[in-house]
């Protein structure tokens, strides 16, 4: 199949996993060893870099997350799907050096 190194592969799922925004789930705080965010800014820019392998901190937080799902699937997944509120995609980036 595909040659993927593994820990890129798992890094990248739980960056994916991390960060969909669940129920009293507030903050979001990621250690990931290959630094994804400046690879998909770098890519929605329009601009091909390559993937840097170097330790990533990344940081979020929602004080507005509803508590309970029924609340979150109206809000967030109902009237929120269209801009992107059930995604931490505000968030900081620092490197772990």
């Amino acid at each position: 199949m595909y040659k993927i190194d593994n820990a890129l592969l798992t890094g990248l799922f739980n960056l994916q996993k991390s960060i969909i925004k669940i129920p009293s789930v507030l903050s979001l705080d990621l250690s990931l060893d290959y630094d994804f965010p400046a690879y998909f800014a770098a890519a929605f820019a329009g601009n091909a870099v390559k993937l840097d392998k170097r330790p990533v901190s990344i940081k979020a937080l929602d004080e507005n997350i509803p508590s309970d799902w029924q609340e979150y699937a109206k809000e967030y997944v109902w009237f929120g799907r269209k801009e992107q509120i059930n995604i931490f995609n505000d968030f900081s980036v620092s490197y772990d050096f």
